[in-house]
């Protein structure tokens, strides 16, 4: 990408991990590696304050707060 794109590559590097681990994702992907893959894409610079997880088979939203990744908190739709 050129210069001229500046603010347009930020994230660019984020976007492609994720991509590359969900087409490489088993069709056991669940929550648990959904957040592995929110944690290895969120921002140190700005860090991100809130992640979430729809599943929505169950009606469930999980979510972690300030990237504490071991305090997931979840509320049933």
């Amino acid at each position: 990408m050129s210069k001229k794109l500046g603010s347009l590559q930020m994230g660019w590097d984020r976007y492609n991990i994720a991509k590359n681990i969900l087409e490489n994702a088993s069709d056991d992907f669940d929550v648990n590696d959904c957040f592995e893959l929110l944690k290895k894409v969120s921002q140190q610079v700005c860090p991100t304050v809130v992640s979430m997880v729809l599943d929505a088979d169950k009606g469930i939203v999980y979510w972690c707060e300030n990237q504490k990744w071991d305090t997931i908190e979840k509320r049933i739709l």
